[in-house]
């Protein structure tokens, strides 16, 4: 069975040598391995029962405030997606996409706050301080740790929580195993099944030196529906072109919020992993030992996008009948609506590539690691789209359900679905868009433990990290004149200015009637979706001669590069009294830090808006900026023993994490289109923020665990996403008329304090520890969070309105039984809604409702050696949902189900 365990402790001692651990500032003590430990006349407990029963003491002995979760065994990790593993644990929240988790939160805070880790050491992530958990399969983890409290030899950046990502070493396996995983995932959305794949060789090289090599690929068939609103704009019904007169009163002089655009969106494509890892461990000699591992991640994700949407901001028919409520139009029927259905072919490809080394000397109570990584990730991202448009009748009704609106063509036009009431305007989108990530550093620790006294060992030690950041833009935009004068093809005007072509060969009509069969309102969805198809295009148009006759071109007002030097020291000291009912340590971490930031600055005078793809350009000349800052990190962590079953736990820091370093550049980005300016900031401060932690831990009948813990954050320099209003000047580069338009203009600056305040329960019950009777085998875990966190505001000085990110609530109860080999697990998850934007593009914001997961997984061990499995995620087929601060619907996403079933083999 695939078990799941949630840990209020440090690494098991299994997953990790001595050596190994200290090198990564492992808060734990080493326990002795299992194997080891046992005696001839001991009852050897395994599987789950044994896990558990290490769990405890590892809690017990742990000085820091965190979280496990373990495999069983190599290759035997509680799921396929590790984010989806660790939405289980306390405090614990996750990002999707296309139901696959791929970022973590951690006590409210988003994965921004979150330091991810591998074996201890940073792995990029196209510019994200958060790791991307899509780009490493499960099958090799031995473990995933989160430290809630951090000392003070653990690299700065988990502000909220770091989480190291553990593979087993060598030689702690400690004998040869070869390990082949064989499994078919089957998405119900798709109808298709895609390939999953794992082999692992541990090899013992003698009894000094062992080698391990992994292979894992997996390739998921991905298809998810999507109900789309674009957020509700505010606009003079005389400031259209023409006016519109919304509420049909005669006149033009009354202003109204109006959705700027609805209609549905399907993707379906796949996604390709593939993973390789390798690795070294030696004992050079007595006292020396060497560490390498190698990290190789190639993910491909072809995700074509096929949209069906009425943008009624582009309106340029009369209004023929509608519906307000105050100053919103929540019912709009208009004739010349702007159609946009041009598919796109969205493929991005990430190749990251992972080496380190460290060297282990130890003569008695001395120990000296030295070790040096290396990452790189290279990004290649392409969703060219073959712009096919119409104005024609079209209509949005959120009468009915605000949150699901029905829309589409009304019934006095027949001809919405016909192929040739569209043209092609159009081919745009990047192509083989490049980012480069890269990082390295180096770092050396020393530590001497004392044979004696309160003070137990002194450790010491220091970090140089030197990461960049590379973001080059390559996007192609080919009006409909260049299109026909290569292709041969006969042109005619355009009611977007200058001239299309027939789109009648390219278009494709599908029926999607389920598309939102887990839509329970009283609301029609919309079953047809009528697109461009770039596929068919490039059939009869060969891409190469297209881009021949127009290059890709850069936006040079998006490029930038963003370099960042850290060096850091440290001193911790580890102290115990006599007895070690009280334990713990002190340190503090000093850090430097230098960012230097080159790129491009836009000149607003020169505004250019292209309706085919949409384009915006603007002139740019080149421009640097530098930013310094060190800070002193305290920490402490203690731990009391009270009696022989209750533990307590303090814990208290200044902690903090950096700015995503692509809000660190000069970049600014102009969107004439939704009339938005997104710039960056070069000069925003880390966060930081003082936290202390207090947990305490009842055990009872050997494995059972209950805990509750309180914990407080004053979080400082908070990065606020601050709007304004400007007006500039736009040139429209079809009719070459300018008109001044007004933006709202979205830059981050260090803002308000927030406080955040949270209480954790967790409870781990296995019923075999209090009978051998019907309820052997049986067992039940949960826990629940609850927050309260502070405002921010949009502006400084201005509004307060939620933290974005943040459930107030969120909860995880599992239920499990194993015996005789038959495993069975369910796992309920759920988080109560939050803020993703306070603002948005029209002032309007974007929150998430409440969402709850259903997972299980079934499994039988046929031997020692040979095992099958199946796993279920989302089986009630949940949606996601989003709405906007007047309450009606953002998305409404069909995600799907996700069933993975095989067989896994050990020798």
């Amino acid at each position: 069975m695939k078990h799941l365990l949630l840990l209020s402790a440090a690494p098991l001692s299994l997953l990790a040598s001595p050596a190994v651990a200290q090198a990564q500032g492992s808060p734990a003590a080493a326990t002795p391995n299992a194997e080891s430990s046992t005696s001839a006349d001991d009852i050897v407990v395994t599987g789950i029962r044994r896990s558990l029963q290490d769990a405890a003491e590892i809690k017990r002995s742990s000085s820091v405030v965190s979280d496990v979760i373990s495999a069983e065994d190599i290759g035997r990790f509680p799921d396929q997606n590790l984010a989806d593993s660790l939405q289980r644990v306390t405090g614990v929240q996750i990002e999707r996409s296309l139901g696959e988790g791929n970022r973590v939160s951690v006590r409210g805070l988003s994965s921004d706050f979150t330091r991810i880790q591998y074996n201890g050491r940073t792995i990029t992530s196209s510019g994200a301080r958060s790791f991307d958990f899509g780009v490493l399969g499960s099958d090799f983890v031995s473990a995933v740790e989160v430290y809630k409290t951090p000392t003070a030899d653990m690299t700065e950046g988990g502000l909220s929580a770091t989480v190291n990502v553990t593979t087993a070493r060598p030689l702690d396996v400690g004998k040869d195993r070869y390990v082949v995983a064989l499994e078919g995932i089957y998405e119900p959305n798709a109808k298709k099944i895609g390939p999953h794949g794992t082999v692992f060789i541990n090899k013992m090289l003698g009894d000094d030196a062992a080698i391990y090599l992994g292979a894992d690929f997996q390739k998921r068939h991905t298809k998810e529906y999507q109900l789309a609103g674009f957020g509700f704009e505010t606009s003079a019904e005389n400031g259209k072109s023409p006016p519109l007169d919304y509420n049909r009163d005669g006149d033009f002089n009354d202003t109204f919020r109006f959705d700027h655009a609805v209609g549905t969106q399907v993707t379906q494509g796949y996604r390709q992993r593939l993973t390789l890892i390798g690795g070294l461990q030696a004992n050079l000699t007595e006292n020396l030992q060497l560490n390498t591992d190698v990290f190789y991640a190639d993910l491909k994700d072809d995700a074509p996008l096929y949209p069906f949407v009425g943008r009624f901001t582009y309106t340029i028919g009369a209004v023929q009948n509608s519906a307000v409520s105050g100053n919103v139009v929540n019912y709009l029927d208009a004739d010349g609506v702007d159609i946009a259905n041009n598919a796109r072919f969205s493929l991005t490809k990430t190749r990251t590539f992972s080496p380190s080394a460290s060297l282990t000397w130890k003569q008695g109570p001395l120990q000296i690691v030295a070790g040096a990584t290396y990452s790189r990730t290279k990004t290649e991202a392409s969703d060219l789209g073959l712009g096919t448009r119409a104005h024609l009748p079209f209509f949005y009704d959120l009468r009915t359900d605000p949150s699901f609106p029905t829309f589409g063509f009304p019934t006095r036009f027949t001809d919405g679905y016909n192929p040739s009431s569209y043209g092609v305007i159009g081919l745009d989108g990047r192509y083989k868009q490049p980012t480069f990530d890269r990082n390295y550093d180096f770092k050396l620790d020393a530590s001497y433990e004392l044979s004696s006294g309160f003070l137990r060992k002194i450790a010491v030690g220091g970090l140089y990290s030197n990461r960049r950041l590379q973001y080059v833009s390559s996007v192609v935009s080919i009006p409909a004149s260049v299109i026909a004068a290569v292709a041969g093809l006969p042109t005619r005007p355009s009611t977007y200015g200058g001239v299309e072509f027939n789109a009648a060969p390219f278009m494709t009509l599908i029926n999607v009637p389920k598309a939102f069969s887990n839509y329970n309102g009283s609301a029609v969805p919309a079953t047809q979706v009528i697109y461009g198809d770039l596929s068919k295009f490039l059939a009869t148009v060969p891409l190469s001669s297209l881009l021949a006759a127009s290059p890709p071109t850069a936006n040079t007002a998006a490029e930038y590069a963003v370099t960042e030097q850290t060096k850091a020291a440290y001193v911790r000291a580890d102290f115990a009294t006599d007895d070690n009912r009280f334990s713990g340590n002190i340190g503090v971490r000093y850090i430097s830090t230098k960012q230097v930031t080159n790129g491009t600055i836009p000149d607003f005078n020169t505004i250019v808006f292209t309706a085919q793809g949409s384009q915006t350009t603007v002139n740019t000349s080149l421009g640097s900026a530098v930013n310094e800052y060190n800070y002193w990190l305290p920490s402490l962590n203690a731990k009391l023993s009270v009696g022989e079953n209750v533990v307590v736990r303090f814990g208290a820091a200044r902690t903090l994490a950096r700015a995503p370093l692509s809000l660190l550049s000069t970049s600014t980005t102009i969107n004439a289109n939704v009339l938005s300016i997104n710039s960056s900031n070069p000069q925003l401060k880390p966060y930081t923020a003082d936290q202390a932690d207090v947990s305490v831990e009842y055990y009872f009948a050997k494995t059972g665990v209950l805990s509750i813990a309180g914990f407080y954050k004053k979080l400082h320099n908070y990065i606020v996403n601050g709007t304004s209003i400007e007006t500039y000047n736009v040139r429209n580069a079809q009719s070459q008329n300018t008109t001044p338009q007004t933006f709202r203009r979205f830059l981050p600056a260090n803002g308000d304090d927030v406080d955040i305040k949270g209480i954790e329960l967790a409870v781990q019950l296995p019923f075999s520890a209090f009978t051998s009777g019907f309820l052997d085998g049986f067992g039940v875990g949960a826990n629940a969070t609850f927050l309260d966190v502070g405002s921010v505001a949009i502006v400084q000085g201005g509004q307060r309105l939620p933290v974005p990110g943040v459930s107030k609530r969120t909860y995880n109860t599992s239920a499990y039984f194993e015996k005789s080999g038959f495993g069975a697990r369910l796992s309920y998850t759920y988080r109560s809604s939050y803020t993703n934007d306070q603002s948005s593009y029209f002032g309007d914001g974007e929150f998430t409702r409440s969402y709850g997961q259903l997972d299980g997984s079934l499994s039988y061990d046929l031997n020692d050696k040979i095992s099958f499995t199946a796993d279920i995620a989302n089986i009630t087929n949940k949606p996601l949902q989003t709405y906007n601060s007047l309450g009606f619907v953002r998305t409404f996403t069909n995600q799907g189900r996700r069933i993975q079933f095989g067989a896994r083999a050990r020798f």
